[in-house]
């Protein structure tokens, strides 16, 4: 009798032992779902709350992880997303997504030297990614390494004519603020007319273009393109700054000094106007704490690649 009882009880705890994995699974999805669901309406804390609940349903799985990556960083939690995407990494390492996340993390964070490592791995787990190196070359660039950057811009151009692909506008839009560094002016408007044919340009890409109009000596088109093509898309201080530029390029000394105070008074982000008016010795001229030191950087927006990567995922894929 006793005997029976014994083994009664241990068939009971194998069948339990065996049925509670696939239970675990079952929830698991199942929150994973409600997770994704909410992390698509933003509404991010009770996105955290369902994937943590996913988790310890079932650990084993790294798009879980990833997805709780993706919930941190729009919690702006950067290094408890960090660790989420580590967590993912160590249950599939040639997990390029996730590593190219990683390097959009640390691109966001201005912490360059790490974001280049993580897109080399990436690149190395999927060749075919032509945009991790494009990334790297802005990371480079940010580190003023320039011939870097730009041996690494030929690389994508060779792989393009290998792989019988049209270089993208994300390239011309990389070389040409690698030109602007240069000082390499007629190819950024090159480049940008590229660009121009086929997107909008944002402000960006927008400033260093009608910069090089100016530093190229075609003042009437740098000017046109301030006050007129792309007025709309500039800062009111933006167009004052470029107007000031151009009277006084043209020796209209009064009226360049008018159009410089204006935008200095209105909060001018260029660091050239600063510049111009110490040359120029108008008052107030310092350039304000926290502003960009480099005119490439105007207006540029080092979140961008991370909220591209930051795709949306379909409910119920959960990423073995």
């Amino acid at each position: 009798m006793r005997t029976c009882i014994v083994l009664t009880i241990a068939f009971l705890l194998t069948a339990c032992a065996g049925n509670a994995p696939r239970m675990d699974r079952a929830d698991a999805l199942k929150y994973y779902s409600k997770a994704l669901d909410a992390f698509q309406q933003k509404e991010y804390g009770r996105a955290l709350g369902y994937i943590d609940t996913t988790i310890q349903a079932n650990n084993r799985i790294a798009g879980y992880y990833e997805l709780k990556g993706d919930i941190l960083v729009r919690l702006k939690r950067p290094e408890q997303a960090e660790k989420a995407y580590g967590n993912a990494l160590s249950l599939r390492s040639h997990y390029d997504g996730v590593l190219e996340k990683l390097g959009d993390l640390n691109f966001a964070q201005k912490k360059f030297n790490r974001a280049v490592d993580y897109y080399q791995k990436a690149f190395a787990q999927n060749s075919k990614k032509l945009k991790l190196l494009l990334k790297s070359a802005e990371a480079h660039i940010q580190m003023r390494e320039l011939s870097i950057a730009n041996n690494i811009l030929d690389d994508y151009k060779k792989l393009s004519r290998k792989h019988k692909l049209k270089l993208k506008t994300g390239f011309f839009k990389e070389h040409a603020r690698l030109m602007f560094e240069w000082g390499k002016y007629f190819t950024v408007i090159t480049d940008l007319k590229v660009v121009e044919r086929h997107r909008r340009l944002n402000r960006n890409l927008i400033l260093i273009y009608i910069q090089s109009f100016f530093n190229t000596g075609q003042l009437e088109e740098g000017y046109n393109m301030a006050s007129e093509i792309y007025k709309r898309a500039l800062f009111p201080a933006d167009v004052h700054y470029f107007r000031a530029l151009y009277y006084l390029n043209m020796k209209n000394r009064k009226d360049g000094l008018t159009q410089l105070r204006l935008a200095l008074k209105k909060g001018c982000k260029i660091p050239d106007a600063y510049r111009m008016a110490r040359k120029n010795s108008v008052a107030d001229a310092e350039l304000p704490p926290g502003m960009e030191q480099r005119f490439v950087n105007v207006a540029y927006d080092f979140n961008a690649f991370l909220n591209a990567s930051l795709s949306k995922k379909k409910t119920g894929k959960s990423g073995a």
